[in-house]
């Protein structure tokens, strides 16, 4: 696996399987921190989104692609990101996750991220129009 840039080239790869592929251009086009992770057979597999900021780094957006999930991928991203921001003496990275995402909890747990925080039903799903789920968000933190 490689790590690289993200760049507007690689958003037709993926925008028939990525729901927000807006907020990908957006991030593309500001000054946010892209990186995307290529396997061996140059197939794009997943990206990163971060925002910089003078004393920490935050992950905006993680996504790898469903058929390549548990293969590594969004752990080379985050041990990337960790090296980012070392050589860049950022001493923290802050990220969200879904209240209901378990396996991606245990991927920042193993990746040394700790819950610094709650926002009690911060997403909101509706299932129907007669029932409407909602689900915490859960900020962790890793410092370096």
């Amino acid at each position: 696996m490689k790590i690289i840039d993200l760049d507007l080239s690689d958003l037709e790869l993926i925008e028939g399987e990525h729901s927000d592929c807006g907020k990908l251009r957006t991030a593309l086009d500001g000054s946010q921190d892209c990186y995307k992770c290529e396997g061996d057979d140059g197939i794009l597999g997943g990206y990163m989104i971060c925002h910089v900021l003078p004393d920490a780094m935050e992950v905006q957006d993680l996504w790898v692609r469903p058929a390549k999930r548990r293969s590594g991928i969004a752990r080379a991203l985050l041990l990337h990101l960790d090296a980012v921001a070392r050589r860049r003496n950022i001493p923290q990275i802050w990220l969200e996750v879904r209240g209901d995402n378990r396996a991606a909890q245990s991927l920042y747990r193993q990746s040394g991220f700790i819950q610094t925080g709650l926002r009690k039903g911060y997403y909101g799903q509706t299932r129907s129009v007669s029932e409407s789920v909602e689900c915490d968000a859960i900020l962790m933190t890793k410092m370096l």
